[in-house]
């Protein structure tokens, strides 16, 4: 599982892999992802309400181990994407 949190102005629109992603008051967003082995790209996406967006694509590869535990956690956090230029 990775972890994408993050902070963004409100009136930004936030999709990670195309699937929208709500922000609280503050512009705090968070969204819990789960890995498939091997490599998974991840497509983050802020949309100001104009239609101007900045991506950022993540790549993050995940090992398959054989050992005595049955998942394990990959926190990435992102800070503010900034907003998209006016």
């Amino acid at each position: 599982v990775v972890s994408i949190e993050g902070q963004t102005d409100i009136e930004i629109e936030i999709t990670i892999n195309n699937e929208i992603i709500l922000a609280d008051q503050n512009g705090v967003f968070s969204k819990e992802i789960y890995l498939s082995p091997g490599i998974n790209t991840l497509e983050i996406v802020a949309t100001k309400k104009h239609g101007r967006a900045n991506k950022q694509i993540i790549n993050i590869f995940r090992h398959t181990v054989q050992a005595d535990i049955n998942s394990a956690t990959i926190s990435y956090t992102i800070g503010s994407l900034g907003s998209p230029n006016n």
